[in-house]
C-alpha cells in the first residue's frame, strides 16, 4: 500500500457528500442535497445519525472525538457543532467568502476557499495564518496537529503544519472529490459526483513529540517524550532522547536507548553525565524498520553554575602554603581539575582554627528560581593522630561569616568536620540566605565570599603532625530552570 491507496469505498449515505472529516475513531459528514450534518462509523462509513445543518450549504466538514468544525458556502459561516446532537455551539465569519473546507481538532482548524489555505483560532475563529492554496480547485481541508490533509478536484495532498506548504500529494480515487479529514493516520474522502465516500491510504509515519522537562538537576535530567504515531510496523524498535550542546541532536551524539515500543503514548528518559551550567539541545526520538524520526528540539540548561575564587576576600590568615602567599591565597585552591599538593593552603600555630575567605565572579549563566547553594572544599589531613574536626566550610554573605551551623567563631566552629588522610571533597547546602532567611537571590550570589577554616598543627605543623590542607574551594548555585519546545505549531498542544 501507498499514499493515497484505496483502503475502503462506500455509498454515502445520503447523495452528494460536501464535507467528509474527523479521526481514527469519529467521522462526521455533511452534504448540500438535504442540508445535513452527520456521523458515520469508521469501521465501514455506515451511518450513525444525522441532523439539520446549520446553514443551506454546508460545504465541508471535520473535528476529532469532541468536536466538530464545519463551514457552509451561501451564509460564509464556520460553525462549532455539538458532539452530542450535532447541534450548533456557536458560529463565526471565515476569513474569505466561500469556504469549501474546514477541518482540524480540538486544539487546530485548517480550512480553506478558492484561493487560500489558513487556520483559524479556536477560541473566536480568527485568522492566525494563510497562505496561498496549491494548485487546483479547492475542495476541502483537514487533518489535526501534525498532518494536513488538503483536496482539489482530482489531488489529495498533504501540507506542512509548520508553514502550510505541500509535501506530498496524489491522484484521488474520482475526479470530483468534495471533502477530505482525517488525523496523522488517517484520511477520509467523499467524492460529490459519485456519491462516494473513501478512507485512503494515510502511508504513515512514526510522530514522536517533546514535552517539559522535569527534575533538572546540575548532572542528571529527566526527558519526557510521546510517540503519537507509528509507522506501517505499528511499533518502534528503539527509542529515548538524544542530546547535544548545538542544535538538532541525532542518535550518533549521547543518547538514551528505552528499547522496543507497540504502544502510543509516554515515555521518559533519564539523563545523565551533564556537564553543570551547560545548556543542551533535546529530542525525543523513534526508530523504526524503516527510518528514525525526531522532534522538535528542547533547550534546556543542567541547572547549576559553578563560581571559583577569582580574587582575595576579606580574610587572609591560614598560615602556610604551597604557590602563592597572602593576599593571594586564592589563586592556589581555584583551579577547576584539583591539583591536589601542588598549590593548597594549610594551617599551624596554637590550637583553635584559621580562616579564608575568597571573592568570587558575578554569575553568567544561571537564572531562574535559586534552590540551594553548595561551598565545596577539597581536603585532606596530614596525620592519623590525634583524630579531630578539622576543618569547616564557611560563606560570607550580608556582613557576617557563617559555617553550617551559625555565624562562625573561629575557635571551636560548630559545624567543623573530621577529615580523612586522603583528598576527598566536602561541602556544606545553604537552601536559604542564613542572613536573611529567605531564598537566595542572584545579587545575593554576585555578593558572596567563601572560604576554608583549618584547624591550626599544634606545635608548628611539622612531619607526622595533624594539619588540615585544601586545594579546592568552589560554589555551586543549583536553579531551576528547563526549556521550552520551538513554537513549531505541530507540537503546540503536547507542550506542557
Amino acid at each position: 500500500m501507498a499514499f493515497g491507496d484505496i483502503l475502503q469505498t462506500v455509498a454515502s449515505p445520503i447523495a452528494n457528500p460536501r464535507g467528509i472529516g474527523g479521526n481514527a475513531t469519529s467521522v462526521w459528514g455533511c452534504t448540500s442535497t438535504t442540508d445535513k450534518v452527520y456521523e458515520l462509523d469508521p469501521a465501514d462509513l455506515s451511518e450513525i445519525r444525522r441532523a439539520a445543518s446549520p446553514a443551506a450549504l454546508p460545504n465541508g466538514i471535520g473535528g476529532d472525538d469532541d468536536t466538530i468544525w464545519e463551514c457552509d458556502g451561501t451564509s460564509d459561516k464556520v460553525y462549532e457543532l455539538a458532539v452530542s446532537d450535532l447541534s450548533t455551539v456557536r458560529l463565526g465569519d471565515p476569513p474569505r467568502v466561500d469556504p469549501k473546507g474546514i477541518g482540524g481538532d480540538s486544539t487546530h482548524i485548517w480550512g480553506t476557499d478558492p484561493t487560500k489555505v489558513w487556520e483559524l483560532n479556536v477560541t473566536d475563529f480568527s485568522l492566525v495564518r494563510e497562505v496561498a492554496k496549491p494548485v487546483g480547485q479547492a475542495t476541502g481541508a483537514g487533518g489535526d496537529g501534525y498532518k494536513i490533509w488538503w483536496s482539489a478536484s482530482d489531488r489529495l495532498r498533504e501540507l506542512s503544519p509548520l508553514d502550510l506548504s505541500s509535501i506530498r500529494d496524489v491522484a484521488t480515487p474520482s475526479i470530483n472529490t468534495w471533502g477530505v479529514g482525517g488525523d496523522s493516520s488517517t484520511v477520509w474522502l467523499c467524492d460529490y459526483t459519485l456519491s462516494n465516500d473513501y478512507e485512503l491510504d494515510a502511508d504513515p509515519t512514526a510522530i514522536v513529540t517533546v514535552q517539559q522537562m522535569t527534575d533538572v538537576g546540575p548532572r542528571t535530567a529527566t526527558g519526557n517524550g510521546r510517540i503519537i504515531s507509528f509507522g506501517p510496523t505499528a511499533s518502534v524498535t528503539q527509542h529515548g532522547h538524544c542530546w547535544a550542546t548545538a542544535p538538532n541532536p541525532t542518535t550518533a551524539d549521547d543518547k538514551t536507548e528505552l528499547g522496543t515500543k507497540d504502544t502510543l503514548g509516554a515515555f521518559s528518559s533519564s539523563l545523565a553525565d551533564l556537564v553543570p551550567g551547560t545548556q543542551y539541545y533535546m529530542r525525543a526520538y523513534v526508530t523504526d524498520p524503516t527510518d528514525t524520526y525526531y522532534s522538535d528540539d528542547l533547550l534546556f540548561v543542567a541547572s547549576s553554575e559553578i563560581l571559583r575564587p577569582n580574587a582575595a576576600g576579606d580574610h587572609c590568615a591560614i598560615s602556610y602554603e604551597t604557590g602563592e602567599d597572602c593576599p593571594d591565597h586564592w589563586k592556589n585552591v581555584d583551579e577547576v581539575e584539583p591539583d591536589e599538593e601542588t598549590t593548597q593552603v594549610w594551617a599551624t600555630g596554637q590550637p583553635g582554627f584559621a580562616f579564608d575567605l575568597y571573592n568570587l565572579p558575578a554569575h553568567s549563566v544561571g537564572s531562574g528560581q535559586i534552590e540551594k547553594v553548595n561551598v565545596w572544599a577539597r581536603l585532606l589531613r596530614w596525620s592519623a593522630d590525634p583524630v579531630q574536626d578539622s576543618a569547616d566550610i564557611l560563606l560570607k554573605t550580608g556582613g557576617t561569616i557563617y559555617d553550617s551551623v551559625v555565624p562562625f567563631v573561629v575557635i571551636g566552629p560548630a559545624g567543623a568536620f573530621a577529615v580523612t588522610e586522603e583528598w576527598v571533597n566536602y561541602s556544606e547546602t545553604w537552601a536559604t540566605n542564613p542572613d536573611t532567611g529567605n531564598p537566595w537571590t542572584w545579587d545575593e550570589i554576585d555578593a558572596l565570599q567563601i572560604g576554608i577554616a583549618a584547624r591550626k598543627a599544634e606545635g608548628g605543623g611539622g612531619a607526622g603532625e595533624p594539619r588540615t590542607a585544601c586545594t579546592q574551594v568552589w560554589l555551586e548555585v543549583v536553579y531551576k530552570l528547563a526549556g521550552v519546545a520551538g513554537l513549531n505549531i505541530a507540537m503546540a498542544e503536547v507542550i506542557l
